[in-house]
C-alpha cells in the first residue's frame, strides 16, 4: 500500500482512540529536540514533580518519596532525585502490585512483561498516556533517519509464543496494513532465509530493523549468496550492543548505513543515533538517565550502571530503575544541533549464539522471549557445551509448576532439534565480573562471527 494512504487513512482508523494524542505528542517532540540542554532539564524537573505527586499514591513509592523529603513539591532540581533509593528488578518481582498507584482503574491499564534481557523477566503495567509518548519518541527516532509511519519497514525479530492461529492471522494482516514485514528471527535456517530474502526484496523496505545478532546472521546469508537487491535506506540495530566490526559487516551486507538504538521493554526508546552517529540521543522528554557506580553518581564521560526514570508512566512509576546495562554520558553536543543529551553503551546485552542440531544458529534473544511467558521463572542462564548439549539453569518463583517445565522444554527442543538438554534449578544466577547477568553462553565456535570479523579486519 502507498505510504501516504497508510499515514492518512489506515493508521488513524487503526489507532482511533490514541492517534490524536500520539500525533500531538510527536509534533511536540519534533520541536523540543532542538531546544537547549537547559530547557530540557527544566522540562524534566517539571514532569518529575508531576510524576512524584502521582507516585506518592503508590504503597511502594509513597513511603520512599516521603522519607526522601520529595513529597508535596519537595523537588527543586534533578539532583534531588538521587535522594530516592534505587528501584531494583527484584522490587518489581516482590512488590509489583504495591508499585501500582492506588486508585488506578484497572480497566485502563495494560499488564506486560519484559523479555528478561538481563536474564530476569519482570512484569509491569502501563496506560494510554505512556503508550502515546513512548510511541511518539520511537517515531521521532525513526524520523532521524527520514522514515515516517506508513513507509515500508521490515523487522528481523522474535515472534510471540503460544499464539493462536487466529491471533497470528490478525497480527499478520495488521502488519500488512502498516507496510510492515516481520521475519521470524528464531527460524533462520539457510532455506528459510532464502525464502525471506526474496520476500524482502519484493517488499523494498526503507528501513530494516533487527537484533544485532539476527542482522549478522541474515547479512552473512546475503553476502554468501551474492544477494544485492535488498538495499534499504537505513538499517537499525537494537536489543544487543552494537560493536564497530558488527556495524561494518552489516553495512556491507545491506549496502546501507547502520544506526544503533537503545531501549527497554519497561520504558521504551531510551536513545537513538541520528545520521551524525555521535552517540545515542536520549529521549529526554520521556526518560531521565543517570549513570551510577554502586549508588553514587559518576562524572560525565565515565562508565557506570544505568539508572532510568520514566517520566510518562504514572500508573506504574519507574523511579530510578536500575536497568542492568552499563554506559556513559557524553560531554558536548552533537554536530546535528539537537539539544538532547547523548549516551554511549560501554557494555550492553551480549547474547551468545547457540548452534542447533541442524547446524543453524539460534540467537540468544530466543530465551527471554520464551521465559517471559512463564510466571514460574525468576531468572535463568543457558549454556551450550562444546558437544552442543544445552544446560538450562533456572531460579524458580512460587508460581512455578511442573507443566511449565514440560512446556518450555518442548519449545527449546522445537528450535534446537535433537540436542541433549539438561535442567537444573538453582537458588541464584551469578552475574559476570562487570555485574551483568549474561543469560546465554556457548563453547561452540560460531563460524559466521569469525568470518565476519576476518572480513572487516576486526
Amino acid at each position: 500500500m502507498h505510504p501516504a494512504l497508510v499515514r492518512r487513512f489506515v493508521l488513524p482508523r487503526m489507532l482511533r482512540r490514541t492517534w490524536p494524542e500520539l500525533t500531538a505528542r510527536r509534533g511536540e517532540l519534533e520541536a523540543s529536540q532542538w531546544e537547549s540542554a537547559a530547557q530540557h532539564e527544566e522540562r524534566q524537573v517539571e514532569r518529575l514533580r508531576t510524576l512524584l505527586g502521582e507516585a506518592a499514591r503508590s504503597p511502594f513509592h509513597g513511603p520512599r518519596i516521603a522519607a526522601a523529603g520529595l513529597a508535596n513539591g519537595g523537588l527543586s532540581s534533578l539532583a534531588d532525585l538521587r535522594r530516592l533509593p534505587i528501584l531494583e528488578k527484584q522490587d518489581l518481582k516482590d512488590r509489583r502490585e504495591d508499585i501500582l498507584v492506588t486508585g488506578v482503574d484497572r480497566s485502563t491499564v495494560t499488564a506486560s512483561a519484559t523479555g528478561g534481557t538481563t536474564g530476569a523477566p519482570t512484569r509491569y503495567y502501563w496506560d494510554d498516556r505512556y503508550w502515546c509518548l513512548s510511541s511518539a519518541v520511537t517515531q521521532r527516532a525513526y524520523g532521524f533517519l527520514g522514515f515516517e509511519p506508513g513507509d515500508r519497514h521490515a523487522m528481523i525479530w522474535g515472534t510471540a509464543f503460544h499464539q493462536s492461529w487466529r491471533a497470528r492471522a490478525k497480527e499478520t494482516w495488521t502488519q500488512r496494513l502498516k507496510n510492515l514485514l516481520v521475519i521470524p528471527g528464531f527460524e533462520l535456517s539457510e532455506e528459510r532465509m532464502g525464502v525471506w530474502a526474496k520476500r524482502l526484496a519484493r517488499h523494498r523496505p526503507k528501513v530494516v530493523e533487527g537484533y544485532t545478532s539476527l542482522l549478522l546472521l541474515f547479512g552473512g546469508f546475503l553476502l554468501r549468496n551474492g544477494i544485492r537487491d535488498i538495499r534499504p535506506k537505513a538499517v537499525v540495530s537494537s536489543a544487543e550492543k552494537l560493536y564497530p566490526w558488527q556495524r561494518e559487516f552489516i553495512e556491507r551486507a545491506f549496502g546501507a548505513p547502520v544506526y544503533d538504538r537503545y531501549g527497554t521493554r519497561e520504558v521504551g526508546c531510551v536513545g537513538a543515533e541520528c545520521p551524525s552517529r555521535q552517540g545515542l540521543h536520549l529521549s529526554s522528554e520521556h526518560v531521565i538517565v543517570e549513570v551510577v557506580r554502586g549508588n553514587e553518581p559518576v562524572p560525565v564521560g565515565e562508565s557506570g550502571e544505568l539508572v532510568i526514570t520514566c517520566l510518562s508512566n504514572r500508573v506504574f512509576p519507574f523511579l530510578r530503575y536500575r536497568i542492568g546495562d552499563l554506559g556513559r554520558l557524553l560531554a558536548g553536543s552533537c554536530d546535528c544541533g539537537r539539544g538532547l543529551a547523548r549516551l554511549e553503551l560501554t557494555e550492553g546485552r551480549v547474547h551468545d549464539l547457540l548452534t542447533t542440531a541442524h547446524g543453524t544458529y539460534l540467537p540468544g534473544e530466543f530465551f527471554p522471549h520464551l521465559f517471559k511467558e512463564y510466571a514460574g521463572v525468576h531468572s535463568f542462564h543457558i549454556h551450550q557445551r562444546s558437544d552442543k548439549s544445552v544446560h538450562v539453569r533456572v531460579v524458580k518463583t512460587p508460581a512455578w509448576a511442573p507443566e511449565q517445565e514440560a512446556s518450555w522444554t518442548r519449545e527449546i527442543q522445537k528450535v534446537m532439534g535433537n540436542v541433549q538438554l539438561s535442567l537444573e534449578y538453582v537458588p541464584k544466577i551469578e552475574a559476570t565480573a562487570a555485574g551483568k547477568l549474561r543469560f546465554t553462553s556457548s563453547d561452540v565456535p560460531v563460524d559466521l562471527v569469525n568470518q565476519a570479523k576476518e572480513m572487516v579486519g576486526a
